[in-house]
């Protein structure tokens, strides 16, 4: 009997060990959602940092991105940029005393429609001058991007109307040729300044002497269709500032045309390119005219 016990314990036990070896070898069932169960501050606290680092890591890759593109745009793009007209339309006022600038400018705010600007720019539409007109700079910037250019009477009736009237009648394109010209041929143009004044003459530098200043000239000659050059040897044309040529362009191997500041305000006011003579060319020193042979 006592034998019998036993054998019948040494089986259950044996049969416990098959159990508990069968449920180790066996995966455990997936709870269900409801089963499922986290402690709140580890879900706050992950959560947050999760998304605090995604954050962080998409603000930086977007201004690595954003650095990129800018990087790969070209530099004719923001030249292009700046010549184009921006919102709003503006207007110039040039040849006035301060009293009288405030005063036109009070009028055309009154009126609207405008801003008023210093210079004349991309979004400027017309430059208003005084009487006698005078060949400013701001009026040459109006003339190569086509701008009206009126008189103050074109504000001064307007005020009487009280509100913009026509400009043609105010035009003064008895002053300078080009201003109609020009005019007429950005309005029927592209939408951007597109004169033609010096895209046959080949590349022109400009000095830094010059007198408007060089950055002033390089600006009107781009807007009128030419062709800046970076250094004499690949230029057709040099601007000299005062009709002088400095000592050190003498002996350039390039052989190109010396010309006055003039030469460049007078093509851009006739809307013709003028010849290279009197009063526009500059004698060349006579040490200048020595002929080198190419590839010497």
């Amino acid at each position: 009997m006592d034998r019998f016990l036993e054998e019948t314990k040494e089986e259950e036990e044996s049969n416990e060990d098959d159990e508990l070896k069968t449920r180790q070898s066996c995966p455990s069932p997936i709870p269900s959602e409801k089963e499922i169960k986290f402690e709140e501050d580890s879900i706050s606290s992950t959560s947050l940092n999760i998304s605090t680092c995604q954050t962080a890591d998409a603000i930086q890759n977007g201004i690595k991105k954003e650095n990129n593109k800018i990087s790969q745009v070209p530099i004719t793009f923001f030249f292009q940029a700046s010549v184009l007209p921006s919102r709003g339309k503006a207007v110039v006022f040039t040849g006035f005393e301060f009293d009288e600038s405030e005063m036109l400018s009070n009028v055309v705010y009154s009126l609207g429609g405008y801003q008023v600007d210093r210079a004349v720019t991309g979004r400027c539409t017309h430059v208003i001058t005084n009487y006698p007109p005078k060949r400013t700079l701001n009026m040459l910037r109006g003339i190569a991007r086509g701008c009206w250019i009126v008189s103050k009477e074109w504000v001064m009736k307007s005020l009487e109307c009280n509100s913009w009237m026509d400009e043609e009648e105010f035009e003064i394109d008895y002053f300078l040729p080009a201003i109609k010209k020009a005019r007429v041929s950005q309005q029927n143009g592209p939408p951007f300044p597109h004169r033609s004044v010096f895209s046959s003459c080949g590349p022109i530098y400009v000095g830094n002497d010059c007198s408007p200043p060089s950055s002033e000239l390089k600006e009107l000659i781009s807007l009128c269709g030419g062709q800046l050059a970076t250094c004499t040897r690949s230029a057709k044309v040099v601007v000299v500032g005062q009709g002088k040529i400095p000592a050190s362009l003498t002996h350039r191997l390039a052989n190109p045309q010396f010309v006055t500041e003039k030469w460049i305000l007078d093509s851009i006011s006739e809307e013709s390119l003028r010849s290279f003579e009197h009063p526009y060319l500059v004698s060349v020193p006579n040490k200048r005219l020595t002929s080198v042979e190419p590839n010497s």
